[in-house]
């Protein structure tokens, strides 16, 4: 099939000896060994040119026609085969052509994958299932970042959008203009998050709104979690590497003030780095730090990956009151690789590594 598109001599199949049909059950799913490293085709037909939103799971690119446009690898199955919809983050704007458009889907490794239409509302709209936020905490003032996706569902290249920030009990923040955004493309969009501090349990919304010239386009409510000071919490920051919002998981340490021990662990594939820290019981002598990998499966600790595992790091050693000499690294599953690979490239950096 890859050679095929390469070559440019892929055309519809055929139901036969390489291809065989395969239908979606009462949810939407589809689910098929072949998908298993193998390709899904599929076309739907539309009376006129058309703009439509993409959401998909479980394909690592979908081919519209001729144009390859990113996919969504997350999906989830439990030991009882029942598919459920985890890390349904993926929305592209799509241009659909007047009759007949081809979509080739390139599977990932779980052999299931699902797919739908939704209608584009706006030239400029929120995707409000992929957002980076912080918990707040109870009596400590916020000033951090958030962070969402913004896409763009014209050919326009816009250069003049902008998001419009209010927290509960906060002035309205009107942010710089966007960054550049290409026709039918989506960026992740930061936002700083300054409010008083929080006096008791619950959540503060954060109401965004999204301007395009002097059009409001779209507008969402996002809920920040209220957090008492030693629970496990989201902690956001702004990335040096590439300027994105990004977060770690934070169990504090229970016990007396004064230098602590850092862990350092490694979330597993499909894992959030805040249940990978939630995962521990609070330790008196030692703060949990998990960091993201950039995604649940992320760069499977090598790479972006391992660079974002070194900045948390950093982070912690700059926020927290480390014990030098006693920073532990451990990892579970594909997080047990990430100890091994970043304990024997940077083994100065750790008294000792417990992958699991």
């Amino acid at each position: 099939v890859e050679l095929a598109v390469i070559a440019g001599r892929f055309t519809p199949p055929e139901a036969g000896e390489v291809w065989h049909r395969a239908a979606a059950d009462s949810a939407g799913w589809i689910q098929d060994d072949a998908l298993r490293g193998g390709y899904a085709f599929a076309s739907i037909t539309v009376p006129r040119d058309t703009t439509l939103i993409l959401a998909g799971m479980g394909y690592q690119a979908v081919r519209i026609n001729d144009e390859w446009r990113t996919g969504n690898i997350y999906g989830y199955t439990d030991e009882w085969q029942s598919w459920e919809p985890r890390f349904d983050w993926s929305r592209l704007a799509v241009r659909l052509s007047a009759g007949e458009n081809h979509l080739l889907f390139a599977g990932n490794r779980y052999g299931v994958m699902r797919v739908r239409f939704e209608a584009a509302t706006a030239p400029l709209q929120l995707n409000v299932g992929d957002v980076t936020l912080p918990d707040l905490v109870v009596g400590e003032s916020v000033d951090t970042w958030g962070a969402v996706v913004v896409m763009n569902t014209t050919r326009a290249v816009v250069t003049d959008a902008r998001l419009r920030v209010t927290i509960a009990g906060s002035e309205v923040v009107l942010g710089e203009r966007l960054p550049i955004l290409p026709p039918f493309g989506v960026r992740k969009v930061a936002f700083p998050l300054q409010a008083s501090a929080p006096d008791s349990l619950g959540t503060r919304t954060v109401e965004v709104s999204l301007q395009y010239g002097d059009m409001h386009c779209d507008e969402a409510n996002l809920d920040l979690r209220v957090v008492e000071p030693h629970a496990n919490r989201r902690v956001t920051f702004l990335s040096e590497i590439d300027g994105s919002v990004q977060y770690y998981g934070y169990l504090p340490a229970r016990g007396a003030t004064g230098p602590k021990a850092l862990v350092l662990s490694l979330h597993g594939a499909a894992v959030e780095a805040l249940n990978q820290s939630g995962s521990y019981a609070p330790l008196e002598w030692a703060h949990v730090v998990a960091p993201t990998n950039r995604r649940p499966f992320g760069f499977n600790w090598e790479d972006w990956g391992r660079l974002d595992a070194l900045e948390v790091l950093d982070l912690a050693h700059e926020r927290l009151d480390i014990a030098p000499d006693r920073v532990y690294l451990t990892g579970h599953s594909m997080g047990g690789h990430g100890s091994w690979h970043l304990a024997t490239l940077h083994p100065d950096r750790f008294a000792a590594v417990g992958p699991s």
